[in-house]
């Protein structure tokens, strides 16, 4: 089933490139540890597919998410990356939050991130989960919502 689905998924993504008028990429599809689909896209011009600050790739992991959906008939998690752009950015939100968790452990104020996706929020709270001092939250809505570093109470 699993590599029905896995040829399903590929099958996809390559149409959905191709309708851009994609002609050049590869494409690599495997499942993750949370039992997520990854899709690593390799493209000589990645700056269209990936937008300012990631945008145009968020919009395009969420159309191929809908097609894949009305293929199977239910929602999967699929994790798009075009050139590694997403690996960078989780190796840049996971910096940013230890940061963040120093300058508290020191401070012993909170530290407010940027705003974020809810993917990088989510890796600012994995990150710091185990953390033995600082504590995450999230705060705000919509396009505002960021996570705060505190100090365990």
């Amino acid at each position: 089933m699993v590599a029905k689905e896995e040829k399903l998924i590929k099958k996809t993504a390559e149409k959905l490139f191709s309708l851009l008028e994609e002609s050049d990429f590869e494409i690599e599809v495997k499942r993750g540890k949370e039992k997520e689909w990854q899709l690593k896209l390799e493209v000589s011009n990645p700056d269209r597919l990936i937008g300012y600050q990631g945008k145009t790739l968020d919009a395009l992991q969420l159309i191929l998410k809908l097609m894949i959906c009305s293929q199977l008939g239910e929602w999967r998690p699929v994790l798009l990356d075009i050139n590694g752009y997403r690996e960078k950015q989780k190796e840049r939100v996971i910096s940013l939050a230890q940061k963040a968790a120093s300058e508290v452990e020191v401070s012993q104020r909170p530290v407010y991130l940027p705003p974020m996706s809810s993917w990088e929020r989510r890796l600012v709270h994995l990150s710091l989960a185990d953390h033995p001092v600082v504590a995450t939250a999230s705060e705000g809505e919509g396009g505002e919502r960021r996570v705060v570093v505190k100090p365990k109470a």
